[in-house]
């Protein structure tokens, strides 16, 4: 793919991306720092340019599909399309 993406070949890349970590359970992956998410994105888009991956994340994040936990100065994210509670450490979190 080239550099940019039309706003329809990014709501289509957003969409194959949402129904596939759905259809693997994502859910259970955990806390995941970008780096896992990014090299899923890439694998299932087969995009390798990292703006429009991150783009796509964050089209996903804004929708609430994932949600962002901060643990000292490292951000972990974990995939949530149901918003079913997270329990961290005693800690329950809802995004």
């Amino acid at each position: 793919m080239t550099n940019r993406l039309t706003n329809r070949q990014l709501t289509n890349s957003v969409e194959i991306v949402n129904l596939y970590l759905k259809y693997r359970n994502s859910f259970n992956y955990g806390h995941q720092k970008f780096i896992i998410w990014r090299n899923m994105i890439k694998f299932i888009t087969g995009i390798s340019d990292t703006k429009i991956i991150r783009k796509i994340f964050y089209h996903l994040l804004n929708k609430k599909q994932f949600h962002k936990y901060k643990k000292n100065n490292s951000t972990y994210y974990i995939f949530n399309p149901t918003n079913k509670k997270l329990i961290i450490k005693d800690k329950v979190i809802f995004d």
